[in-house]
């Protein structure tokens, strides 16, 4: 939306967009030279200290996947599956299906942040703030993706970044910390902002 409270048409988002692209691409030749010159190091590198090429998202520790979901304490995973009616199967087939394209929508999201964190190669020890993050959000994937960043996870619901803060633990992430408040509360420095969901 623009100041004026109108909207962008599809071809002015999309020539932005491009426009930003191009500028990403200066930015990153302006601060470390052209691209097969850079230093082999930065936050375009990853845990194993080879060039960062995307998210590898089949070894993500299962507590950092967006459908984590704790075990409880009612389940007893020695205990045989419950047989489903065939109305009860077609119904739950539709609802993996679903959980399946968002889970693709939300690895295809993180992606687009990730390569825009790779195409900016910070330095070591740059803090990310991810504003709006839920109990996942960007923070959790990125932070496993770049351990040479430092992540903070902003949200107003401590409940969410208490469960943040255990997945992390459980994933064993040390450079994750969260902050409960709102996105003007917060007010340490970080080097770097991402907001997905912090709209509303």
């Amino acid at each position: 939306a623009r100041d004026d409270g109108s909207f962008l048409d599809c071809a002015s988002v999309s020539a932005a967009l491009a426009s930003l692209d191009d500028v990403l691409k200066e930015l990153q030749c302006t601060r470390h030279g052209a691209p097969d010159a850079q230093a082999a190091s930065g936050s375009a590198r990853d845990a194993d200290g080879r060039p960062f090429t995307g998210i590898d998202w089949p070894k993500l520790p299962p507590s950092l996947s967006f459908t984590y979901a704790p075990a409880t304490a009612n389940h007893d995973p020695k205990q045989p599956a419950k047989k489903m009616t065939a109305v009860a199967a077609a119904k739950e087939k539709r609802r993996l299906e679903k959980v399946k394209i968002r889970l693709e929508k939300k690895q295809r999201q993180c992606d687009s942040f990730a390569a825009a964190v790779a195409a900016l190669n910070l330095p070591d020890g740059t803090v990310v703030g991810d504003f709006g993050c839920g109990s996942c959000g960007l923070t959790l994937p990125l932070a496993w993706a770049f351990p040479r960043l430092k992540f903070v996870g902003i949200d107003l619901k401590q409940q969410a970044l208490e469960l943040m803060d255990a997945r992390a633990a459980e994933a064993g992430l040390t450079n994750v910390r969260t902050h409960c408040g709102s996105i003007a509360s917060f007010s340490d420095p970080i080097g770097l902002a991402l907001a997905l969901h912090a709209c509303g």
